[in-house]
């Protein structure tokens, strides 16, 4: 883990929505693992950092569902919907216009800022292409306290 950079929780999903030339993230739990590890394994924490617990899929923040839905609620994210071959919805988050306007002008003149643009780049850069299966690997057997109530049987 490179040095700890504290910032506010809110700003950690927007970032991690507008690095990698602002691509998608498919799906809530591929969104839940990329925050985790930001926070985990590059130290954007502090304080303001989101708790995370075991749960069905691994490391789960409700807090971090609340900040979501409150960045849509305020027109800076958007959450498009798509169904699965499987038959089940999927969730696709990407930052809106007004979105990216408050990262330039907020997050980049924050004090840590762009450091914590350049670890937000590096996780997504790193995860956000991987299949989900190789995330959760990846996640369960780093920080296998986090995969106990895991539903899924992937660890090795």
């Amino acid at each position: 883990m490179r040095g700890s950079t504290v910032v506010n929780n809110k700003l950690l999903p927007l970032a991690l929505l507008y690095v990698d030339r602002g691509r998608e993230i498919e799906g809530i739990t591929r969104l839940q693992k990329l925050v985790f590890l930001a926070q985990k394994d590059e130290g954007v924490s502090g304080d303001d950092g989101f708790e995370f617990k075991p749960y069905k899929y691994g490391p789960y923040s409700k807090e971090l569902m609340d900040v979501l839905d409150t960045l849509e609620d305020r027109g800076y994210i958007k959450k498009t919907i798509q169904t699965t071959r499987s038959g089940n919805e999927k969730y696709i988050y990407s930052l809106t216009e007004d979105g990216q306007k408050l990262v330039r002008k907020g997050l980049l003149k924050k004090r840590g800022g762009k450091d914590l643009l350049d670890k937000s780049e590096d996780v997504k850069k790193k995860y956000n292409q991987q299949p989900i299966e190789r995330v959760l690997r990846y996640v369960y057997n780093k920080y296998p306290e986090y995969a106990k109530n895991s539903e899924l049987d992937i660890a090795n």
